[in-house]
């Protein structure tokens, strides 16, 4: 099955790379490069996660991000958001887009 990143998604994605970078250099890198493990590993697995709203949501293996999505034809990812966040504060930025 074919995985399509919105672009929120991939904003989300950029965003935390450029926040990790801040905190180590190289590991933005690693941040992208496991958050594309956990996507090649979603296709394997999809559907199979819990789902809250409209949206299945994946843990990332390495990073204390969701990942969420919807199926259909494809995988679309709507976010790659941080556990930091409140679940309240995800389930209304999954609302807005």
């Amino acid at each position: 099955m074919q995985i399509s990143l919105r672009p929120e998604a991939r904003i989300d994605i950029y965003d935390a790379a450029r926040f990790y970078d801040r905190q180590s250099d190289g590991l933005g890198d690693k941040f992208i490069g496991s958050i594309f493990g956990d996507l090649d590993r979603l296709e394997c697995l999809v559907g199979i996660h819990s789902r809250r709203g409209r949206y299945f949501r994946i843990f990332s293996q390495k990073f204390p991000y969701i990942i969420c999505y919807d199926r259909g034809d494809a995988i679309i990812v709507v976010g790659v958001l941080s556990c930091r966040m409140l679940p309240d504060s995800i389930d209304s930025t999954l609302d807005e887009r």
